[in-house]
């Protein structure tokens, strides 16, 4: 280094020293340049076993062995997919040494989480260097139970929720008002419930009973009609002026407006809203975009909807259920066209009560004859003649139906022949369940 100097001053003299000096960093900095770390650390996964099944609710244990020639700088643990996305837990660790034994758990307690193929991945790295390290694992998804059981009557001027609990009803909380329409959403834990007067919208997290701050904002309207879109975790409210509201944690607010008369009926696709209303003169069905509310199509028709069914294997079909001349008309709204078309399906012809949806491609309805039970995208039907309902209720996970009456509340096996049980409930309104997930 002091030939180098010595050249520079001869050639510059003193005034370019920063010009030595920065020869000299250079020189330096390549030489550290040829100094780089150019091994990766080791990981030794020794605990889980490959391909270890972890139920909900376990603990994932996880113990490997972390090496570096030179120093570690960071270790992060991580429970992926095949894509990489994360899940559960994930640990971060700062290492002081070349070397590190990792050894922790991590709780497989989302109740939501998919069951199937994950991986235990390690990342570690010395600054320079990352490597990774997997172990295949297999997580199994909650099991889908029924956490409570609720029956809602209406007690002369307001309203009482009770959880059924074995043949006793056991006080929930009070509703200051007559009952209209409500629900728990398993997903969200959002209980709604309100009169048929926007205002008097109450809405808790469950179990809790947390308030959510999702009132209507003022209005003179009037309820008309209410839904429940269990799927996309929110509720949907018809009113008199044809206006639908949407309520969920983030509050209530205007969703659409058919500008076709009071709403009769809601339902919903993953991909639409679909509202019967009416005027003096008229009925009309609309279809409304789930996602911004945009109006699609309004048909005016001849005829009282009275139900409307979203079947699973139906992208671009909703079915309408009601009445005309006194007997009961099935027909399609598709979506694609925007026209109705009939259904030349068997159905039961006499009257429609209510509409009840099931899973896939069943549902129920409350005819003036009884229950039917339509199977497969209406395949086939059968009829209870002794079962009279106001609502149905589908229970899911115990696949048995739930017939709420003007004062029976009646559980009964899919077919909706057979009794399980029943209760007499003076002023029964409806029946809730609410479900872990």
């Amino acid at each position: 280094m002091k030939g180098i100097q010595r050249v520079f001053d001869v050639l510059y003299g003193p005034r370019h020293l920063w010009l030595t000096l920065a020869f000299v960093t250079l020189v330096v900095f390549s030489c550290r340049k040829k100094d780089n770390d150019e091994t990766y650390p080791t990981i030794q996964i020794e605990i889980p076993t490959q391909g270890r099944i972890y139920y909900f609710g376990n603990d994932i244990s996880i113990q490997a062995s972390i090496q570096d020639e030179k120093q570690l700088k960071s270790i992060e643990v991580a429970i992926t997919d095949r894509q990489g996305n994360k899940f559960l837990e994930t640990a971060s660790y700062s290492p002081t040494q070349n070397t590190f034994d990792l050894n922790l758990s991590i709780r497989h307690n989302d109740l939501y989480l998919t069951g199937g193929t994950y991986y235990v991945r390690i990342r570690a790295s010395d600054g320079e260097n990352e490597q990774f390290a997997f172990r295949e694992i297999q997580l199994i998804e909650a099991p889908r139970r029924i956490e409570n059981l609720f029956i809602v009557r209406n007690t002369g001027g307001s309203c009482s929720v009770d959880s059924l609990s074995g043949s006793s009803f056991l006080p929930y909380f009070q509703f200051a008002h007559e009952y209209f329409g409500g629900g728990i959403n398993a997903r969200s834990n959002q209980l709604v419930i309100c009169s048929n007067h926007p205002g008097d919208l109450q809405t808790f997290l469950y179990p809790e009973f947390e308030t959510v701050n999702a009132p209507f904002p003022p209005s003179n309207d009037v309820i008309t009609a209410f839904h429940h879109d269990q799927q996309n975790r929110c509720f949907y409210w018809g009113t008199m002026s044809g206006a639908i509201w949407k309520t969920d944690v983030l509050g209530t607010r205007l969703f659409s407006s058919t500008n076709a008369g009071r709403i009769t009926s809601i339902a919903s696709s993953p991909q639409h809203v679909v509202a019967s209303s009416e005027n003096v003169n008229q009925q009309f069905v609309s279809a409304i975009r789930a996602d911004n509310g945009i109006m699609e199509t309004t048909l005016t028709i001849d005829w009282q909807i009275i139900g409307i069914v979203n079947l699973s294997s139906e992208s671009n079909r909703i079915l309408l259920l009601g009445n005309q001349s006194n007997t009961s008309r099935f027909a399609w709204l598709n979506l694609s066209t925007s026209a109705i078309n009939e259904v030349f399906n068997f159905y039961e012809t006499s009257p429609v009560i209510s509409v009840c949806d099931a899973t896939g491609n069943d549902f129920y309805v409350v005819h003036s004859t009884g229950i039917a039970r339509y199977v497969n995208t209406m395949s086939s039907f059968s009829i209870s003649n002794f079962q009279h309902a106001e609502k149905l209720v589908y229970d899911e996970i115990g696949n048995s139906l739930w017939a709420v009456g003007e004062q029976t509340l009646t559980q009964l096996d899919a077919v909706g022949e057979t009794v399980v049980q029943s209760y007499q409930v003076t002023g029964l309104q409806d029946f809730w369940i609410k479900y872990n997930k």
